[in-house]
């Protein structure tokens, strides 16, 4: 067995800008994205989004794939325990809760998802 061609090493948070870079370009090409975003694309808001949640992964078990010999980035990964929601984050009957939901993204949507997601729950 040959052996791989690239090293699993922790994202450091140095690592950031480059991932949030390379999945706002990876998911350009989404067919879903001009549903989800009320103006799209939107690099500004979408990079956000993605440091965002590259940030708050910082604190569970994130990895990239190294090349070997170009050193560079090649892969990201998360490694996360599943565990079943307590409360739906949007309770989509409260106009109260509408604050969670960022500008940009398409409102309507999201009530529906969260609502579609606290019936399965059920």
């Amino acid at each position: 067995m040959a052996s791989p061609e690239y090293s699993t090493v922790p994202v450091l948070e140095t690592n950031i800008p480059f991932l949030a870079n390379s999945i706002y370009a990876a998911k350009l090409s989404l067919s879903v994205n001009p549903l989800v975003f009320e103006s799209c694309p939107n690099e500004a808001l979408q990079k956000e989004i993605y440091t965002r949640i590259l940030y708050s992964e910082l604190s569970i078990e994130c990895f990239k794939a190294i090349g070997l010999h170009s050193n560079e980035i090649i892969g990201y990964f998360v490694l996360s325990r599943q565990q079943p929601a307590k409360e739906s984050l949007i309770d989509s009957d409260n106009e109260d809760s509408q604050q969670a939901i960022l500008d940009g993204f398409n409102s309507g949507l999201l009530r529906e998802v969260m609502k579609a997601i606290t019936q399965i729950a059920k």
